[in-house]
């Protein structure tokens, strides 16, 4: 078991925070408005037509996010066509995170949960 003392409670939202292209080089996503303008961890939900792999870093961290995204080594992951994707993220202590994509293709991403 995970210990829980001054654990902060997990809050469920379903708010949009990206709706376009995606990325093809590091972009800040701004998720303060939602998490506030401090360090949390979030869920985010992602659909994308057609599919995009994604990459998601803390907003502070901008060092090796070029590239291909789904290149060996790294975590992304793809947001599916016709269905929806979740990734975990830590957001830097202002609330963003960096993010980029192997394509601009349509991308919407919520958050649905931070902590």
């Amino acid at each position: 078991l995970i210990s829980q003392k001054n654990a902060s409670p997990v809050t469920f939202v379903s708010t949009q925070v990206f709706n376009g292209a995606a990325p093809t080089s590091s972009t800040s996503l701004d998720l303060s408005a939602t998490v506030g303008a401090q360090s949390r961890m979030v869920m985010l939900e992602e659909s994308a037509n057609p599919a995009v792999y994604a990459l998601f870093v803390p907003g502070n961290i901008t060092a090796n996010i070029t590239g291909t995204p789904h290149s060996a080594g790294r975590l992304g992951h793809a947001g599916s066509s016709g269905g929806n994707t979740y990734a975990l993220v830590k957001t830097h202590t202002d609330g963003t995170v960096n993010w980029i994509a192997d394509s601009g293709g349509t991308m919407t991403i919520k958050v649905v949960a931070y902590w």
